[in-house]
């Protein structure tokens, strides 16, 4: 996952423990994420939610921006020329 917002910081799990492919694919992903900006781009849904929070229809809009930001990144990944697979 990415953390920080003024100095992104990627934090993974160790090297050894997936193989080397799959690590590859997950640091493009968590990259994606930062130069995509999408850690700020997550303040706007959340704050709709705080402020909204008894309105059924924010939770669906936040989650469907959350969809939506993994599917881009993900869709990165593949553009890279890495193959799908299932986990």
């Amino acid at each position: 996952f990415v953390a920080g917002i003024f100095r992104p910081t990627i934090v993974l799990p160790r090297k050894h423990a997936m193989e080397h492919q799959r690590f590859d694919q997950v640091v493009l992903h968590e990259l994606t994420h930062v130069k995509r900006n999408d850690l700020l781009w997550v303040w706007i849904p959340e704050l709709a939610r705080m402020f909204f929070f008894f309105h059924p229809l924010v939770y669906w809009i936040q989650f469907q921006a959350n969809l939506c930001r993994e599917m881009a990144c993900d869709e990165s990944v593949l553009r890279s020329g890495a193959s799908r697979r299932k986990i």
